[in-house]
């Protein structure tokens, strides 16, 4: 092999390398690339949940904030695809006279006897007056509630096996006086 066929050989080579590294790359930082790219505040990123679905595959749910002014709270549902990118499947920002942005999905829960599908909702905002807790009488019977909050920022995630249990009204009833 003369020294040109070993130099093309060894540009090709490099070549496939940086494009496998850059595929590489991108894969796993593809959420601060989505996010990037949007109207979001990618420095400013909490993971509310990151589980795997019997039918859907592994999500992540997080919030982030806009970039504008007014910094509101965004909720995205985040899907992982075949090729390992996560996309954005479910994004709700809060309006500016909201402030609090909502999101709710189903997580299938075949394959555990006697168990139904999850509802989730999620409610994100910086709108707090005072400290989110809940008394175990204001929730409804078998609804488990996760608050998480700084200062007037806050998340809450409800979690119940039966749909008819929590909405968006009852969420909304149950932040009254906590929120403005």
């Amino acid at each position: 092999m003369t020294k040109r066929k070993a130099s093309i050989i060894a540009g090709i080579v490099l070549v496939l390398l940086l494009v496998l590294w850059w595929i590489f790359a991108a894969v796993s930082d593809s959420i601060a690339i989505s996010l990037a790219g949007g109207r979001t505040n990618s420095s400013c990123v909490q993971v509310i949940t990151h589980a795997w679905d019997d039918v859907n595959g592994e999500y992540k749910v997080i919030r982030t904030e806009t970039n504008d002014e007014g910094s509101r709270p965004i909720l995205l549902h985040l899907k992982k695809n075949a090729l390992g990118f996560w996309t954005a499947d479910n994004v709700d920002a809060a309006a500016p006279e909201d402030l609090w942005a909502g999101i709710g999905w189903f997580e299938d829960t075949d394959g555990y006897v006697g168990v139904s599908d999850a509802v989730h909702i999620v409610y994100a905002g910086n709108n707090a007056v005072k400290k989110i807790e809940f008394d175990e009488s204001q929730l409804p019977r078998g609804v488990a509630v996760n608050v998480s909050q700084a200062e007037n920022n806050y998340v809450v995630h409800l979690v119940s096996y039966d749909a008819t249990l929590i909405s968006n009204d009852a969420v909304e009833n149950l932040l009254v006086g906590m929120v403005e």
